[in-house]
C-alpha cells in the first residue's frame, strides 16, 4: 500500500485526496472508516479485520478493568447528562511504521517520531501502529488507552497520574479471565530503588504538583544515568502500583479521581491535590511506597 493510499484508506477519501500539505485532523475525522466497533470502541485504520477484531475485544478487556477500578467516574454517564460520554472512543490502528509516519505526519508537524501510539486529545483519538509483537503492541495500546478514559472524565488530571496509572496499565495483558498484571517494568522499580538509595527521589509534592514542562524535562540526574523525565515517570509508575495494590490507597486514589473529575483547571486540580494527599500524608507514604518498590 502506497503513502497515499494508506492514509486514504484510514479516512474512507480518494487517495489524490490524502495527498498534499498538512491536514485538519479534525476536519478528516468526520469521514473516519471505521472496519469494526465493540461496545465502547469504533476501531478504523490499514490492520487486516482480524488485527482489528483483536484488539478491540481487548480493549475491551481493559474498559471493563478501567469501569471496575474507576466506577465513580462513569455516574455522569449513567446518569445520562452527557451525551458524549456515551460514544465510542475512535482508535486507529496503523499496520506497518510507514504508515504510522504517514498518518502521523499529515497531521503534527514533524510526524512522531520514536513512538508507536499516542492519545490525541483534541480530537479524542488514540493512534497506535502494529508492531508485530503483540506484547508490545498491548502494552502502547493500554497505556494510551488509559488516557483516552481518562480525559473523557477528568479533563485537568496532574501529568503524574495519568503517566503513572496508564504505565500502570501498559503492564497488562488479556487473560482467558480478564486482565493480568504480569509484565511489571522492573526498570522503572530498579530506577525508583537507586534513587532512594543515593537521595535522589523527586520530593512527593513536587512530583505530584509537576507541570508537563518540568515532568517531562530531559535534564540528566546526576548519578542515576536517566533524565529527569524517566525518574518522574518511574516514582509516578511505582506510586501509583503501590496506590492500586493497597486497599486503602485504592480507595484514597478513588476518592481522588471522583474529585479531580469537577473541576476544570490545573490551579482546581492542585488544590483538590493538596487536599487529598497532605504533606504529613505523603510523609506516612514514603515508607510502605518504597517497601512496595523493594519487593519488586
Amino acid at each position: 500500500m502506497n503513502r497515499s493510499l494508506a492514509l486514504a484508506a484510514c479516512l474512507a477519501m480518494t487517495a489524490t485526496a490524502a495527498g498534499g500539505s498538512q491536514r485538519d485532523l479534525r476536519s478528516d475525522l468526520k469521514n473516519l472508516n471505521v472496519r469494526y466497533t465493540t461496545e465502547h470502541y469504533a476501531l478504523a485504520g490499514t490492520a487486516a479485520d482480524a488485527k482489528l477484531q483483536h484488539y478491540g475485544e481487548a480493549l475491551e478487556y481493559v474498559y471493563r478493568e478501567y469501569a471496575t477500578g474507576f466506577s465513580e467516574l462513569l455516574e455522569k454517564q449513567d446518569a445520562g447528562s452527557d451525551k458524549d460520554a456515551v460514544a465510542r472512543f475512535n482508535v486507529v490502528v496503523l499496520a506497518t511504521a510507514d504508515e504510522y509516519t504517514e498518518f502521523t505526519e499529515a497531521y503534527f508537524q514533524g510526524g512522531m517520531e520514536h513512538t508507536t501510539g499516542i492519545f490525541v486529545a483534541s480530537v479524542n483519538l488514540l493512534i497506535i501502529r502494529d508492531t508485530g509483537d503483540r506484547e508490545d503492541t498491548y502494552g502502547t495500546l493500554f497505556h494510551e488507552a488509559f488516557h483516552q478514559f481518562a480525559h473523557r472524565y477528568v479533563r485537568a488530571i496532574p501529568i503524574w497520574l495519568n503517566e503513572g496509572v496508564a504505565t500502570y496499565y501498559g503492564t497488562a495483558r488479556p487473560g482467558p479471565n480478564g486482565l493480568v498484571f504480569n509484565r511489571p517494568e522492573s526498570a522503572f522499580f530498579a530506577l525508583v530503588r537507586n534513587a532512594a538509595s543515593g537521595s535522589k527521589l523527586v520530593p512527593l509534592r513536587e512530583l505530584m504538583e509537576s507541570s508537563q514542562a518540568a515532568f517531562y524535562n530531559q535534564a540528566p540526574v546526576a548519578g542515576l544515568r536517566c533524565s529527569h523525565k524517566m525518574l518522574c515517570y518511574a516514582q509516578s509508575y511505582t506510586l501509583a502500583s503501590y496506590l492500586i495494590n493497597d486497599g486503602d490507597g485504592r480507595e484514597h486514589l478513588r476518592t481522588y479521581l471522583r474529585k479531580l473529575s469537577a473541576v476544570t483547571t490545573s490551579a482546581a486540580a492542585r488544590q483538590v491535590t493538596r487536599e487529598m494527599f497532605t504533606d504529613k500524608l505523603l510523609s506516612a507514604m514514603v515508607t510502605p511506597w518504597l517497601a512496595h518498590v523493594s519487593r519488586h
